[in-house]
């Protein structure tokens, strides 16, 4: 077999993963959407919008805290495969979680949309949804965060305890907007060269 057409065998490989990784994805979103419909006052699309909004970045709130303060520590003696089993549970839960909040936030702020823009003609509002985020998005320079499957998916890591997701890693410019305690001291106290910039 050449090089090339190994190649087209693997990308086509990957691409019907893509697709069958979409597949259970839509399933997941679309069911636990449909079921938060269902049970979260259904009879009162705003009540429900921010309700949804609340327990979606409420939990949230409490992960990025989880995440920042407490440190899951596996027991160090014992079975290698009980050690393994326990983390890959925690990991397991605590994916679970996040992911279930992420979709209660989208929910929520899917529906208020919906809800403050009915006022408009609803193709007008559609526009005007879509050109305000795509603009939105391409001021700030992530746009690449609407892109999801089956462009992109990502594997769960190997079992880390709570570290899994690494939630709310700052944007570039307000790492450099927020120096980091103890940064200036550092930087004063090295020698620097002329014509070199210390990182």
């Amino acid at each position: 077999m050449t090089n090339r057409g190994y190649s087209a065998q693997v990308r086509l490989a990957s691409a019907c993963f893509y697709l069958l990784v979409t597949f259970f994805v839509l399933l997941y979103w679309r069911g636990l959407w449909l079921v938060a419909d269902e049970y979260i006052f259904p009879a009162d699309v705003k009540k429900s919008a921010y309700t949804s909004l609340g327990i979606g970045f409420g939990g949230l709130a409490v992960l990025w805290i989880i995440e920042a303060h407490v440190v899951v520590a596996l027991p160090v003696k014992g079975a290698e495969r009980r050690r393994k089993c326990s983390s890959r549970i925690l990991d397991c839960a605590y994916l679970y979680v996040a992911s279930c909040l992420s979709v209660l936030s989208w929910r929520g702020l899917w529906l208020l949309q919906d809800h403050h823009l009915a006022k408009f003609e609803k193709v007008l509002a559609a526009f005007i949804a879509h050109v305000l985020g795509a603009a939105s998005l391409f001021v700030l320079g992530y746009f690449q965060s609407t892109i999801a499957c089956p462009i992109t998916i990502a594997a769960d890591s190997s079992p880390v305890a709570v570290k899994t997701l690494q939630l709310l890693q700052p944007p570039n410019f307000i790492s450099r907007a927020i120096p980091v305690p103890g940064d200036n001291e550092a930087s004063s106290a090295e020698p620097t060269s002329a014509g070199i910039e210390m990182s």
